[in-house]
């Protein structure tokens, strides 16, 4: 059954509507909201079956509010606000916007209609809906705002340039609105959608999706994954007990307490990466990244902004130029590449690669192996471990420090061209051909130290 129903008029005219935020349905020129002086509501309401299922709202300037219950009655009220030059236009606008009402079995939907007049005029239109807690709701409203609460069923919501807040919502929530805030809290799956505005996103009951731009994206105590796009705002997410997928440039990105891997993009902005529970690929330029406990393997890169990496279980590789490179308390091997900044490492369990020019590596670990390249910086390497079977390290211009563990017994092959060489170890002559270990038994640790124009020093600890 279906039933079209105008508007009612149960108010008088108005002289002058103060106190309201209404949306101009028609603007034109030589016009302006002090020129409406006239004006008259309009209030239509009507109870709701105990075993709706589904309801669709379409509002055209004004707020949607609805709310689910298992306890109070059950209704909706249409208030209709309409300003304009002259009572008799406001009245002719008003009667001429309808509020269509199309019920089918547990189905219930409402569409309001404005009228097509080009007279100077406002309209408001406002919803106060409470509907049964079980029941699937879909709303769509241009300008104006949407309130969702203390829903079972699913929630689907399409604004055009209005605020909108969801709660409590046990089902699937999809929400899009643009040029205002998203905030959604309390729900099940949640699709979110936001042109220009600041979405929040809490207390997600499963997989999350928001995207935004030129605003600020929030998302914290997410059960599943969360997928985070911010094409020109901040971003910040935590504890996401899911896999974790954020972008954005040109601002902060910053992620906590992550329940398993992440991948983390920024074009122009700082990533601070805090508590990964699995693999860590993130990059950036122009800023800072920075990385601790991570449960996994690290790959970071960055084009012109410092690197700093600390506490990982597996593998780390990082990348960066024109700024420091940091590694610390890795477990596992670690290749660490910088074109003009320094390079640190300590605590590596495993092997170690690191390369730079213009500055200095300083690296201290436990691994087996050690290759360090250096063009016109100091090399500084510290080897803690007795399990040291390969080193080499290559600079000119400045100092080639090295320091070995007293147990062990190296084969040392050491050459500068204008330095000296001193160290607490034997060094092998200079071969004159052939393989530069040639006779060195298999077990020997083999260490391969060259410099162009500075000292070679070799210390046992």
């Amino acid at each position: 059954m279906k039933k079209y129903c105008p508007a009612t008029l149960i108010a008088g005219l108005l002289a002058v509507i103060t106190g309201c935020d209404p949306r101009f349905a028609r603007l034109s020129g030589g016009w302006s909201d002090a020129d409406l002086k006239a004006g008259t509501n309009a209030v239509q309401t009507a109870e709701i079956p105990a075993g709706l299922q589904g309801l669709v709202v379409d509002n055209h300037f004004g707020n949607v509010h609805i709310t689910g219950t298992d306890h109070e009655a059950t209704g909706w009220t249409w208030k209709l606000t309409v300003r304009a030059r002259t009572d008799l236009v406001a009245q002719q606008i008003a009667g001429a916007t309808r509020c269509q009402v199309e019920q089918n079995g547990d189905q219930l939907k409402l569409v309001v209609l404005p009228p097509d007049s080009k007279e100077p005029h406002s309209l408001e239109s406002n919803f106060e809906i409470r509907v049964p807690k079980a029941a699937a709701v879909r709303v769509q409203n241009h300008f104006g705002g949407i309130k969702i609460a203390d829903l079972g069923g699913d929630a689907e919501v399409t604004d055009q340039n209005g605020a909108v807040e969801i709660h409590d919502v046990g089902g699937r929530v999809q929400a899009r609105t643009s040029f205002a805030a998203l905030t959604v809290s309390n729900t099940g799956t949640a699709t979110l959608t936001d042109q220009n505005g600041v979405i929040r996103a809490t207390g997600i009951g499963g997989p999350l999706t928001a995207t935004t731009c030129f605003d600020s994206l929030e998302a914290k105590d997410v059960a599943g994954p969360a997928t985070l796009n911010d094409q020109n705002g901040a971003i910040n997410a935590t504890r996401i007990h899911g896999r974790l997928d954020a972008r954005t440039s040109f601002d902060a990105l910053v992620v906590k307490e992550i329940g398993a891997a992440a991948t983390l993009h920024n074009q122009n902005g700082r990533i601070e990466a805090v508590g990964i529970g699995g693999a860590l690929d993130a990059g950036t330029s122009f800023d800072a990244l920075t990385a601790q406990d991570v449960d996994g393997p690290a790959h970071l890169h960055n084009q012109n902004g410092g690197v700093r990496l600390s506490r990982v279980k597996g593998d780390a590789e990082a990348e960066t130029s024109f700024d420091g490179l940091s590694a610390e308390d890795v477990r596992g091997n670690a290749i660490l590449k910088n074109q003009n900044g320094g390079v640190t490492a300590s605590g590596v369990t495993g092997s170690v690669r690191a390369g730079t020019s213009f500055a200095e590596i300083k690296v201290t670990g436990a691994g087996s192996q050690f290759v360090c390249h250096n063009q016109n910086g100091a090399i500084r390497l510290h080897v803690t471990s007795t399990t040291l079977t390969n080193l080499e390290a290559t600079t000119s211009f400045e100092a080639l420090e090295i320091h070995l563990p007293a147990g062990l017994q190296p084969a040392i092959r050491a050459h500068t061209t204008f330095g000296e060489v001193e160290s607490d170890f034997p060094v092998l002559a200079n071969p004159t051909g052939g393989e530069p270990f040639a006779g060195v038994a298999p077990s020997a640790a083999r260490v391969r130290l060259e410099n162009q124009n500075g000292g070679i020093r070799v210390v046992r600890d």
